[in-house]
């Protein structure tokens, strides 16, 4: 996902990869668009996706989290991810929503 996206460039859905290099810096996202992210998680652990915010969750599996931002803002996407071996590892973005 380009962290600067312009709303008026975008014609159809974001994506996004959460594999933790964003730092703390927040990506954008589009109001009222869909945004679709992925994991690169291991095979056969188990994965949760946590939204913070006003969002619509359209479709949840364990390698995609599709979600529409409601309002203009900020917001967190979070994965946690547990292993076979049941070791636990988060990873969560901060969301700047814009018109």
């Amino acid at each position: 996902m380009d962290p600067e996206v312009g709303c008026l460039d975008i014609k159809g859905e974001q994506t996004g990869v959460l594999d933790g290099k964003f730092g703390n810096d927040c990506v954008k996202a589009c109001e009222d668009n869909l945004i679709k992210y992925f994991s690169n998680g291991n095979s056969g652990s188990n994965f949760v996706w946590e939204v913070v915010g006003d969002a619509d969750i359209i479709s949840s599996t364990s390698s995609t989290l599709t979600l529409k931002w409601q309002s203009v803002g900020f917001g967190v996407v979070r994965l946690i991810e547990t292993s076979v071996n049941g070791c636990i590892a988060e990873t969560e973005i901060c969301v700047e929503i814009i018109p």
